[in-house]
């Protein structure tokens, strides 16, 4: 061996491994967590407490808070998890009026919050303050709610609770520094992966990332991801060039969001038409020519960058082989929902530090 080839052998042999993210831009993560599925949702595991409990909450872009069963509640369904016993844990403590927290408010002495759903559940919580653990990563005096009454889903889902991730006032991204206010899911169809406070590994992904920026719309619509979209294409059909009115009821209200917490995809009334999108969301049959022809659907992002969903994305098995049902739904008055069956398979990376922007990219999710 040369003495040079030596040297780059030296070298090759000295030189640190690649770091997680190498992005300059962005920091590696902090810390990862396994993701799961049930009943059509996505969730993890956190360990709340001393010592610590372990609860199972939904991962949700579309909301900012966390809250969970306590052992209080009488009316919470059959869990994964023991109902969080807050009464056994050291470091923790109920927040007391009249100190409550974001949209808490005395009720009996108490802070409360609540949230309801369109599909018509429901939940109401306490807020307590306790370490809870994301990963690896602590984050001491944490506020969430101790459930004492659920209805609806969130009384019969076995997953415990949820855990908003919207950059809001309250939510568990708020709980971390300005600077690592950052995190990235990879749905799959059995659970996926969860990168908090960077950027993974462009190793991870199969393309470029591509970035939309983040529209602050006000209102309600501080509470979601919102996003512009200037083109939606099935095919070479473009909503653009064949319906501009729907593609300015796209952009209205909440706008496009981004939201892991939805299982399926949301459109405007009207759309599929402009597009020539003619599959119902009823099972049929397709032979594998039929599938391998269906379209993708293309969301043309403020910008210029392109998010592509396949059909086998939006199209979901049926009980038989070759039978499947669309997941797209065209029923929205104004706004779109990409919900976790359009993230599938994609590096989706939220930056909520200054300026707030998401990245996409397609991922095996390993």
């Amino acid at each position: 061996m040369t003495p040079s080839l030596i040297f780059l052998f030296l070298i090759f042999l000295i030189s640190p491994p690649p770091s997680e993210s190498d992005n300059p831009a962005y920091p590696p993560p902090l810390t990862k967590a396994n993701l799961h599925e049930a009943d059509g949702s996505h969730y993890v595991h956190i360990n709340v407490g001393t010592p610590p409990q372990r609860q199972s909450v939904i991962v949700d872009t579309g909301s900012f808070q966390t809250a969970f069963p306590c052992s209080d509640c009488k009316s919470c369904g059959a869990k994964f998890d023991a109902p969080f016993d807050d009464h056994a844990s050291t470091t923790g403590q109920e927040v007391m009026c009249p100190a409550c927290h974001g949209r808490g408010t005395c009720e009996d002495d108490h802070c409360v919050f609540s949230q309801s759903y369109a599909e018509g559940s429901s939940w109401k919580a306490i807020q307590f303050m306790d370490v809870v653990r994301l990963g690896a990563l602590p984050l001491d005096n944490f506020v969430f709610g101790c459930q004492v009454e659920e209805q609806g889903l969130f009384e019969k889902q076995k997953i415990d609770g949820i855990m908003g991730l919207v950059d809001y006032e309250g939510s568990i991204v708020r709980a971390m520094t300005r600077a690592t206010r950052m995190f990235s899911l990879c749905l799959t169809p059995t659970g996926g992966t969860f990168s908090i406070g960077g950027m993974p590994a462009s190793t991870t992904m199969e393309a470029p990332m591509v970035f939309a920026s983040v529209e602050s719309a006000g209102g309600d619509a501080a509470s979601y991801y919102s996003l512009k979209v200037e083109d939606i294409r099935i095919g070479d059909t473009s909503l653009k060039e064949t319906s501009p009115r729907l593609l300015a009821v796209l952009n209205r209200g909440k706008r496009v969001i981004v939201d892991s917490g939805t299982t399926d995809t949301y459109l405007p009334v009207g759309v599929d038409k402009a597009l020539g999108f003619d599959i119902k969301s009823q099972e049929r049959d397709f032979t594998k020519e039929e599938f391998d022809n269906l379209p993708a659907l293309v969301f043309v992002f403020d910008g210029g960058s392109e998010f592509r969903v396949p059909p086998s994305n939006y199209m979901e098995p049926g009980a038989s082989l070759g039978r499947f049902t669309s997941r797209l739904y065209f029923d929205e008055h104004e706004g779109a929902v990409l919900g976790a069956n359009a993230l599938l398979f994609n590096e989706v990376f939220f930056d909520a530090t200054e300026g707030g922007r998401i990245g996409f990219a397609p991922s095996s999710c390993m």
